[in-house]
Order: structure tokens, then sequence, then C-alpha cells
């Protein structure tokens, strides 16, 4: 429930903390790592960023992400998920490509008209997530679950999808899938 106001965090690893409602302005985050932190409701604002950033095991429910100031020129992979639960975020606009998002609980976050070439959602639960004129060029969805990715809505060219679960891409086309026993 603070507000920390312009620092710079150079290579820092965060383990543990509890940032539940914190406010980061004027804040540079670079080549850091967040561990089993709490970062629920966490605040950007003016001007905050994070670059080639990492999260693990943490608890981030509803960020938005989108009030971060990206930098013009991105990255590769500018921020890792793995093991944590982003629910009830939003991506909404960003251009993020290549963020890993891997072994993620990632339900109702808003990834509309972002552009997530070349990202990995391996192993992640995706319930109720918005995937709506999104960009997921050579995306990666193995044994990611309970997506709802409308084809004729997004651009799914190369991207990779693993069975059963690929098979609710068809019913955006209008498919009827039936069992054959």
């Amino acid at each position: 429930h603070q507000t920390i106001a312009s620092n710079r965090f150079y290579e820092c690893s965060f383990h543990d903390c509890n940032f539940n409602e914190t406010t980061f302005t004027h804040c540079r985050f670079v080549d850091c790592r967040f561990a089993m932190c709490n970062l629920s409701l966490m605040k950007f604002g003016e001007d905050c960023s994070f670059i080639d950033t990492v999260f693990e095991g943490s608890k981030m429910i509803g960020i938005n992400w989108a009030s971060v100031s990206w930098p013009t020129i991105q990255p590769a992979s500018p921020l890792k998920f793995n093991d944590c639960d982003i629910s009830m975020s939003t991506f909404m606009g960003l251009r993020l490509k290549e963020i890993v998002i891997t072994k993620c609980r990632a339900r109702d976050v808003d990834f509309r008209e972002a552009d997530l070439t070349q990202s990995d959602f391996t192993d992640t639960d995706l319930l109720k997530s918005l995937f709506i004129h999104t960009d997921l060029t050579e995306a990666n969805f193995a044994n990611a679950d309970s997506y709802n990715i409308d084809v004729t809505l997004n651009t799914i060219k190369g991207a990779q999808f693993s069975l059963p679960e690929a098979a609710s891409l068809l019913y955006s086309l209008g498919i009827e899938i039936v069992d054959g026993f």
C-alpha cells in the first residue's frame, strides 16, 4: 500500500516480498528477478519500465501492464512469467514479442490487440482470457488449456497447439466435432 518513486533497480533479486497494492512511479527495473512475491494490484505511475525482468512463483493478480512505459526499441522477451498467477490482468494493445508466460494461471487476462508474436504460453491455464485482434504468429500454446481463440479474429500463422485442446480452434469456424465411436 506504499508508493515507491524515482528508483532504478539493476540486476536486483526480490524474494518473498509483499508489494500488494504498491504504486511504482518513475522506476526502472532492468535484469531483475521477482520470486515468490505478492505483486497483486500493483500500479504503475508515470515513467515506470521493465526490461528483461523475470517473475517466478509470484501472485500478480489485477495488474494493468498497459500503463507501463515500454521502450520504443523492444528487447527480446521483456517479461518472463513462470509458475505465476497473473489472472485478471491486462496486456491490451501492447507490443510484447517473445513474452514468456509458462506454467501460469492466466484466467480472465485481456490480450486484445496485443502483438504477442513468438510468445510462449506453454502449460498455461487461459480460462476466459481475451484474444481479439491479437497477433499470435509463431506463438507456442503447447499443453496450454482452456483458451478460446477465434481463428477469424486473430493472427495465428505458425502458432503451435497441442491436442486435444487444439480442437477448440474449430469452434470459431462453425465446425461441429462429433465422436466417431
